[in-house]
This record gives C-alpha cells, sequence and structure tokens, in this order.
C-alpha cells in the first residue's frame, strides 16, 4: 500500500532540449509517473512511437516547478517544443510512488 510519498529515479531519466523544431526522447522504461521539471516555456506530447509537439499541445512552465504525470500505458514518447522563443531543458524522470 503507498503512503503517498514520490520520488523520482534521476538514474534513468531523460533531458530534451526545448526548441524550435520538435524533440524527443524516450520515456523511462516502466515508468507509470514522470516527473516534468523545465527550466523553459514549453508544450509537450506523449504516445507511442516517433511523437511531433505542437505548440497547441499542453504547456509546461519554467516556473511550475514539478509536474507529475501518469503514463498513458502504451506511450513510450515523450516530446517538447518552445513556446514562443523560450529555450531551457524539459527534465523527464520515472516516479516511484512508496
Amino acid at each position: 500500500m503507498s503512503d503517498g510519498i514520490y520520488t523520482s529515479d534521476p538514474i534513468n531519466a531523460a533531458s530534451i532540449a526545448i526548441g524550435a523544431a520538435s524533440a524527443s526522447a524516450t520515456i523511462p522504461p516502466g515508468s507509470e509517473l514522470v516527473a516534468l521539471m523545465s527550466s523553459g516555456n514549453c508544450h509537450f506530447r506523449m504516445g507511442k512511437g516517433a511523437q511531433t509537439a505542437l505548440a497547441t499541445d499542453p504547456m509546461l512552465g519554467s516556473s511550475n516547478g514539478l509536474f507529475i504525470l501518469r503514463v498513458p500505458p502504451s506511450a513510450d514518447t515523450i516530446a517538447c517544443i518552445q513556446d514562443g522563443s523560450s529555450t531551457g531543458n524539459l527534465s523527464v524522470s520515472r516516479v516511484f510512488c512508496g
């Protein structure tokens, strides 16, 4: 039974450069939850296989702090694209709930 404490796994993490073109990375294997943290404003998309993030996808701002999402069952890739002219990195790490 979960006690509601979440921890992330920095070893199984990915970092995606935020830019004008969509960039993607593999979601850490076995992830049911992922922690997203962004140093720049970006839009992101998760799915199976190749993904292309669009400016109309959900936005994660650099001031949002840590954002925890449930990974859809078939998703294995996350992609991001800049919001406006923002740059930085989107960090994606597996989350454990124990």
